[in-house]
């Protein structure tokens, strides 16, 4: 693989790479070293103006699928991904390996059950063997579907009536973000936010978010929503460097907090807090390790979005995928135990950083 992506990186000219393998992955687990040179290449790969077209294997154990999801998840931000997957069970008997860079290069393999250690890793240059694998894979790729939906700068009306859609579905929520939700804003907070940037669309923002808090709302009264987020420190909010998160994206420019705004913010989540039992909000003193926000809804889906490229926005629907991601998080942050976490404390945290601005 290490040498399959080198030969892509000298290559003069940028390609659409095609890659598949549901072959066991326990090789690739057991090797951080190797993980950790493979996205470096792989940064390097799409540096370099290259594409990928991927089909992902979403019947994988839960280990698997976890390695899998934390691999790509930073590659999906640059926007140059299509990923698709199989919708039909598969035998499992024969399990296959596809690299394609259809000008240079080529890797194929085929193991029977679990057995990869006896099956050859073939890497060939011969452009007629190249072109037949690369028929294969487009004839396997005819029989998948979409896996992860990209949602550039130039699709954001499509981006609002799907995540939209997804508010409106009912089922237990979290978020965990570096910063504040606009969906804990108060209406007059956002409409002032989107009104001063001079948002051409403003009012169909505005409207929009409007409908997102009505669904979030009607989703709390019986179901639990979780929020879990890092706190600035009190000079970047004093110096106004304190970004509105998600709404970069859905405006098209950094927007950042006054002192009063913020405050209003605040206030208006200890009311959240006060009001509505089914709603939780755990704050991490420091920056959340990932550079990205989730919104997951469990049995539903979840959308993404990068702190380094607030342009691009994902989402992820295939069944597999979230729930493995759903008991992943709720594992990793100890959801059941956040759930119980005394609301007094956190409110009585939130009115003394007010009380600091």
């Amino acid at each position: 693989m290490l040498k399959f992506l080198n030969y892509v990186i000298d290559e003069k000219y940028p390609q659409t790479l095609y890659l598949f393998s549901d072959e066991n992955m326990d090789w690739l687990r057991e090797d951080p070293k190797f993980l950790n040179e493979w996205a470096s290449l792989m940064f390097q790969v799409f540096k370099q103006g290259n594409k990928i077209n991927i089909i992902h294997t979403v019947t994988r154990n839960l280990d698997e699928m976890l390695i899998a999801i934390k691999g790509w998840m930073p590659f999906y931000f640059t926007g140059a991904i299509e990923s698709y997957y199989y919708p039909k069970k598969r035998d499992g008997i024969f399990q296959r390996t596809l690299f394609i860079a259809p000008k240079i290069v080529a890797i194929e393999s085929t193991s029977v059950g679990d057995m990869v250690e006896d099956a050859p890793n073939i890497l060939t240059y011969d452009n007629k063997a190249i072109q037949g694998f690369k028929k294969e894979y487009m004839n396997y790729l005819s029989l998948c579907k979409p896996l992860i939906q990209v949602y550039g700068a130039n699709m954001k009306w499509q981006y609002y009536k799907n995540i939209t859609e997804f508010e409106s579905k009912v089922a237990d929520s979290i978020i965990k973000s570096n910063g504040l939700s606009i969906l804990t804003m108060p209406e007059s907070l956002i409409e002032s936010i989107v009104k001063r940037i001079s948002n051409e669309n403003a009012e169909n923002v505005i409207n929009i978010y409007k409908s997102r808090v009505d669904y979030i709302k009607k989703n709390i009264e019986n179901n639990i929503y979780i929020e879990i987020l890092s706190i600035p420190t009190i000079d970047q909010v004093l110096n106004g460097e304190v970004r509105v998160k998600l709404l970069s994206f859905t405006v098209g420019e950094d927007v950042f907090y006054s002192i009063d705004e913020y405050k209003l913010h605040l206030e208006n989540i200890i009311n959240l807090l006060t009001s509505l039992d089914n709603y939780h909000l755990h704050l991490y003193e420091e920056k959340c390790s990932q550079d990205y926000s989730f919104y997951i809804k469990e049995g539903i889906g979840m959308f993404m979005w990068s702190q380094s490229n607030p342009n691009v926005a994902i989402k992820v629907e295939e069944n597999n995928i979230v729930a493995a991601f759903w008991d992943y998080i709720k594992f990793e942050l100890n959801i059941d135990q956040i759930e119980v976490k005394n609301k007094i404390k956190t409110i009585n945290r939130l009115k003394n950083i007010i009380n600091e601005l």
